[in-house]
């Protein structure tokens, strides 16, 4: 009779009675369960009211998307900047009408898929748990909570950002189906023309191709796969060189993100009381100061550190030279902010794992010793992950110099138009962009209505009409929580 031979079990596979009488086996499943809720809740809480009003970005991106077609597009009226962005939320507003949901929806679906792929940009990078613990801070920030819940095309930054660096990664280590990561980063590339200054990260993701490793890599590619690409890409490039063609100078006006650069002595001011709440006092802005707290900016700068200890790597050699082409841009410009938070992110998982990997060191076998070590890193980073978002949530709220860089007037005419038929809307001389975005949808003029109906009033034509006013009812005041000049809209009827 042949016995069956026992196979030796390594002491690496053996189940520990910790890991048997715990759920430390199911970490990850937990933790991936506690980056989806949290990214879910964060993006999609109130999503059209919160922030309750629409900053001058929202605003200027609604008219575009809702003026959107070939005529416009042919005279320049609509520029071929943020074309990709402008296309998906005319298609939203189509659908659902000039309302908060409507803008705001292709942020939204951008902001989830972004969360999505930076989790899986930094697993590429780093540990799993380093991968799910930054990811979480990441997406708690006041940067990426601000980002995900504005009608602007500030998110296609983050998106394009995160998603090309992915596909990088992935081509890098040698993946299978080459041709098809080829094909979509160069897909995610020429999207990323059409967005301001996007440009610099392409400069970057094209410096990388000097790096040794990505040179051999590229080198491996058949010429075939190379040609295939590129004829993909070609229909994409079509309404951007069409833009350049018929606009040059605007267009390239708008790829620079001409008019919001600063000189440097303002900018810093303004800088400073973004990203770090210093003097933010008088700081109006869309993005609630400090965009970066002292904790995540502790986690950062030990990063920092391991990064310089770690030049010759690929990912360090990207991120040093990321670094080197944004500051100098940052000190100009308040509007590539959105720009620093892939870096921000890389180098808070680059802290996070040499807090988790020096606890370890001094472990390596004792389980828990290790848990016991790893529970204070956990619950500190998951407080500042709570902290953050519930200082923005706040702030949208009860922060003047926040609430002040919305326009609270848009919003209230949107929801009267939807409440009822036959609106007529009295817009000021400088107000012309409502009517853009009500475009079909309602009659809004700057004068000249008959004396029937219910007419909305915004506070700018009612001191410019406020006499001619004087023959109609007043129905309703709508008011905000603004202590002075608090009042966004007037209703009359005949």
């Amino acid at each position: 009779m042949v016995r069956a031979k026992k196979t030796a079990i390594k002491p690496s596979e053996r189940v520990s009675l910790f890991s048997q009488l715990t759920l430390y086996r199911y970490r990850y499943i937990i933790g991936y369960a506690v980056f989806a809720a949290a990214l879910l809740f964060l993006v999609l809480f109130n999503f059209p009211n919160l922030p309750s009003g629409l900053s001058q970005g929202e605003i200027d991106s609604a008219a575009s998307a809702s003026m959107l077609d070939w005529s416009s597009f042919r005279d320049g009226t609509v520029a071929a900047t943020d074309l990709p962005f402008h296309l998906m939320q005319k298609i939203s507003l189509k659908l659902f009408g000039p309302t908060m949901f409507a803008l705001r929806l292709p942020t939204v679906i951008l902001a989830l898929l972004a969360g999505v792929v930076l989790e899986r940009l930094l697993k590429r990078l780093f540990h799993e748990n380093v991968a799910i613990v930054s990811t979480i801070i990441a997406i708690s920030t006041i940067l990426f909570l601000t980002v995900a819940h504005s009608g602007s095309p500030m998110v296609m930054n983050i998106f394009l950002t995160t998603t090309i660096l992915y596909l990088l990664v992935r081509i890098l280590h040698g993946d299978k189906a080459q041709p098809v990561w080829v094909i979509l980063l160069a897909i995610a590339v020429v999207l990323g023309l059409y967005s301001p200054m996007f440009s610099v990260l392409i400069f970057l993701a094209l410096l990388l191709l000097f790096h040794p490793k990505a040179r051999a890599r590229i080198r491996k590619m058949p010429k075939a796969h190379l040609i295939v690409t590129a004829a993909v890409v070609v229909p994409f490039l079509v309404p951007l060189v069409l833009g350049l063609s018929l606009n040059g100078l605007e267009t390239l006006k708008s790829l620079i993100g001409f008019g919001t650069w600063r000189g440097l002595t303002d900018n810093v001011g303004a800088m400073a009381g973004i990203l770090f709440g210093i003097n933010a006092g008088g700081t109006v802005s869309e993005f609630v100061p400090p965009v970066i707290n002292m904790a995540s900016l502790a986690v950062a700068l030990i990063g920092l550190i391991r990064l310089f200890m770690s030049l010759k790597s690929a990912r360090s050699y990207l991120l040093l030279l990321w670094l080197i082409v944004l500051v100098p841009i940052l000190l100009f410009n308040t509007s590539a902010i959105p720009l620093t938070f892939v870096p921000f992110t890389i180098l808070t998982a680059m802290g996070v794992d040499g807090l988790i990997t020096g606890w370890n060191r001094y472990f390596p076998i004792n389980p828990y010793a290790r848990i016991a070590g790893l529970i204070p890193i956990f619950v500190l980073m998951f407080g500042i992950a709570y902290t953050t978002a519930q200082r923005y949530m706040l702030a949208n709220v009860y922060e003047a110099n926040v609430v002040t860089a919305h326009n609270l007037t848009l919003p209230a005419i949107m929801n009267e138009v939807q409440a009822g038929a036959d609106v007529k809307v009295l817009i000021g001389e400088s107000e012309s962009q409502i009517a853009d975005i009500f475009k079909n949808r309602a009659e809004v003029k700057t004068s000249g209505f008959s004396n029937d109906g219910r007419l909305i009033v915004t506070p700018e034509a009612y001191h410019e009409h406020e006499s001619e006013l004087n023959s109609w009812r007043l129905r309703r005041i709508e008011t905000s929580q603004l202590q002075n000049d608090s009042v966004i809209l007037r209703i009359y009827e005949k």
